[in-house]
């Protein structure tokens, strides 16, 4: 039915804002500070001094296998990481922290990133987890 001669038409309501989807940023923060560590410390184990060291604080290292395998487990496991952490700020922190957090424990067996990479990468896990 078109409007009365001289009666004003309401404008088209304003396109509806949509919030940016939240996004689980300090997990992203932490579970990518643990993967980068974790690579680091596997990239250090190929120096033959710090194997020895090492190997006086995880006493399983010796078990993982020569140092070129504990390398390349813990580069892997680094990296897989780090996909878990741009996960996590692409939107889908569940899924993001579902693989840092059994990741960051798994680390554990090349020397957890120094130890903090392991914490970082729990503690990322938990708050990709609660999307914060």
């Amino acid at each position: 039915m078109p409007a009365a001669p001289g009666a004003m038409v309401a404008p088209f309501p304003p396109p509806y804002y949509q919030p940016p989807s939240p996004r689980a940023l300090w997990g992203f923060i932490l579970a990518m500070i643990a993967g980068i560590l974790v690579i680091l410390n596997a990239a250090a184990l190929l120096s033959t001094s710090f194997y020895n060291l090492w190997i006086g604080v995880f006493f399983w290292l010796p078990a993982v296998g020569p140092a070129s395998l504990a390398f390349a487990m813990g580069a892997i496991i680094g990296l897989i990481l780090v996909i878990g952490s741009i996960l996590m700020l692409l939107g889908y922190g569940t899924i993001g922290s579902i693989v840092v957090f059994p990741l960051a424990v798994l680390s554990l067996i090349i020397g957890g990133g120094f130890v903090a990479g392991f914490v970082l990468g729990v503690l990322g896990g938990i708050l990709g987890m609660l999307g914060r």
